[in-house]
């Protein structure tokens, strides 16, 4: 059995429409946090590394949750690779 990627999990909440992409000025794409993430608990920090600052999302322990809760839901999703339309509560 494979493992499921933390890029599966990261699709998988763009597609139910908790995390969005947010081009910065010079057009490089960000995740993001939707309304409903951050309703859920999904936020984003800004951290100093050694090539300057650069933001992470992070997830609190109810959105860890929630991914747990769904897990089957998400590996469906990462092995069909197609269009299929989810609710808000991640359930097919």
């Amino acid at each position: 059995m494979k493992g499921i990627k933390t890029t599966s999990i990261t699709n998988w909440l763009i597609k139910i429409n908790m995390l969005e992409y947010l081009a910065d000025e010079n057009g490089k794409n960000h995740k993001i946090p939707t309304e409903n993430g951050i309703q859920l608990g999904i936020t984003t920090q800004e951290r100093l590394g050694m090539y300057g600052s650069y933001k992470v999302v992070l997830y609190d322990s109810n959105v860890q949750q929630f991914i747990l809760d769904n897990i089957d839901t998400i590996a469906y999703y990462n092995t069909q690779k197609k269009s299929y339309n989810f609710n808000t509560e991640g359930n097919i």
